[in-house]
């Protein structure tokens, strides 16, 4: 199986996964996005999707935690905000605010 994934109908040169990387967001990167998978049977599109880059987004800050909660290691702290690094293992997690 092969993929190619195309930018305003022109193919992307890196982009031959069945998943897209875009290594900046930069206005270069807005348009609409096509995949398209071939095989031995034939080729089938993905919908468009598109992409739209806003030059002046807002920052929000989250924190969010996944997996196995045996030691309430995924338990976000509540008031959590800003936070400046973040550090976690099996059974602890850990994030540094600015404040320290």
């Amino acid at each position: 199986m092969t993929f190619q994934w195309y930018c305003d109908g022109e193919p992307i040169a890196a982009g031959t996964n069945a998943w897209l990387w875009r290594p900046s967001a930069d206005g270069n990167r807005a348009g609409s996005y096509v995949l398209v998978a071939s095989n031995a049977f034939g080729q089938v599109s993905s919908p468009a999707m598109e992409v739209i880059l806003d030059p002046h987004p807002a920052i929000n800050f989250a924190v969010g935690a996944w997996g196995d909660n045996l030691a309430r290691q995924c338990e976000v702290p509540p008031g959590l905000t800003d936070p400046r690094a973040i550090a976690a293992g099996a059974f602890h997690n850990l994030a540094a605010q600015a404040d320290g």
